[in-house]
């Protein structure tokens, strides 16, 4: 992959790998420098260990969009998509997280009980939390949506920042 979103990100190399059947290398950030590269990605995998994001300053923490896709990564139970959701709150950013659920979570929740699926769906949404707590330093809120609900994610176009209504 050159250049494209989340290649050198592990979950989401591993769902690329998973879908494609095949093995994914980050080659870079622009096809430019194809020519000129020697090695497309290290041995171990984990691509030409350069990232370009946008970084968002939020209650003073810079948070990477990067990060904020690893940290999701990490829960089998969302989808691929999400949207970091900015809002002004005074003099400072605020950001939350909205995150698709994946096909398979969400067929098996619909077989629970509503109860059970609200229970399901507050543990998910504390586990998501307390994966963005440690990997961006500061509490983000996370609200969970039906697979589909978020446009697709194509090429550099990251589907996640979007400035929300005051």
């Amino acid at each position: 992959m050159g250049g494209e979103p989340g290649g050198s990100l592990p979950g989401t190399r591993r769902i690329i790998e998973d879908g494609w059947g095949a093995t994914a290398v980050d080659a870079g950030s622009t096809s430019e420098m194809y020519p000129f590269q020697t090695s497309v990605g290290c041995t171990a995998g984990t691509g030409t260990h350069l990232i370009n994001n946008d970084m968002l300053v939020v209650r003073g923490s810079n948070i990477f969009p990067s990060a904020v896709e690893t940290a999701l990564r990490t829960l089998d139970e969302l989808g691929p998509e999400f949207q970091i959701r900015v809002r002004r709150s005074g003099a400072l950013d605020e950001i939350r997280v909205h995150t698709e659920l994946a096909h398979d979570t969400s067929v098996a929740w619909a077989s629970l009980s509503a109860e059970a699926a609200e229970a399901e769906r507050l543990t998910l949404v504390k586990r998501a939390e307390s994966a963005l707590r440690l990997a961006v330093n500061i509490k983000v809120p996370v609200e969970l949506l039906a697979p589909g609900t978020l446009p697709e994610t194509t090429f550099k176009a990251r589907a996640g920042r979007r400035r929300a209504p005051p």
